[in-house]
């Protein structure tokens, strides 16, 4: 077998769209996420592509054994050609995709701040905080205000004793924002700004007035 024959063997016809879809395909998965149109399921088509990756991770390290693999040593060399054209794709679409998601989180930390303003009024004006969402309309707000994201549609808010477990605030805001498979990120928001470093199931990061739990 040459060279040329393995790239255009079975195996690697089946793998290269796979190959050549990485970049777009892991950008529009997380765009969609945090666009007005999206799902978050969708984001567990993240798994294949990552497992690719590995796969082909595999497959570099693997290229020390090519010369001692007589037998298809063609069929190695081509998968790992393709391996090599994959990675940079892959790792550029997760870097890309990640960028877009970082920048729409900013931009809902703005966008709730409407929200955050009309329950610290609220919480002024009545001596505590509401008990719901609901309790500020039509004072405060017209209607209980969405996030924008498809995805992750909803404010869940915690006020009193069910706001303690989030460092003892007396309410906070928070997200559920799986970003594939059995993912739990969170993005939260508490009024003391007393957010950990480590905490609700993984790192902090910072974004605005806001915090995003990395799992």
């Amino acid at each position: 077998m040459t060279f040329a024959e393995a790239l255009r063997s079975p195996i690697l016809k089946r793998t290269w769209p796979w190959i050549w879809s990485a970049l777009p395909a892991l950008i529009i998965l997380q765009y969609q996420a945090v666009a007005p149109v999206g799902h978050w399921l969708l984001l567990n088509l993240v798994l294949p592509y990552l497992a690719a990756i590995s796969a082909a991770a595999g497959a570099l390290i693997a290229l020390p054994f090519v010369l001692f693999w007589r037998v298809n040593r063609m069929l190695v060399l081509a998968w790992w050609a393709a391996s090599v054209v994959y990675l940079p794709l892959a790792i550029g679409g997760l870097l890309i995709g990640w960028r877009i998601r970082d920048q729409a989180f900013d931009r809902l930390a703005l966008r709730s701040a409407p929200l955050v303003s009309a329950i610290r009024s609220f919480e002024a004006a009545n001596g505590r905080p509401p008990y719901s969402l609901a309790e500020l309309v039509p004072a405060y707000l017209p209607k209980v205000p969405r996030t924008g994201m498809m995805a992750y549609p909803k404010y869940s808010y915690y006020a009193g004793a069910d706001a303690q477990r989030y460092n003892q605030n007396p309410w906070a805001l928070v997200i559920v924002v799986p970003a594939g498979g059995s993912n739990g990120d969170l993005f939260m928001y508490f009024p003391l700004q007393n957010y950990p470093q480590n905490g609700y199931g993984g790192s902090l990061e910072r974004i605005r007035d806001w915090a995003y739990v990395h799992e």
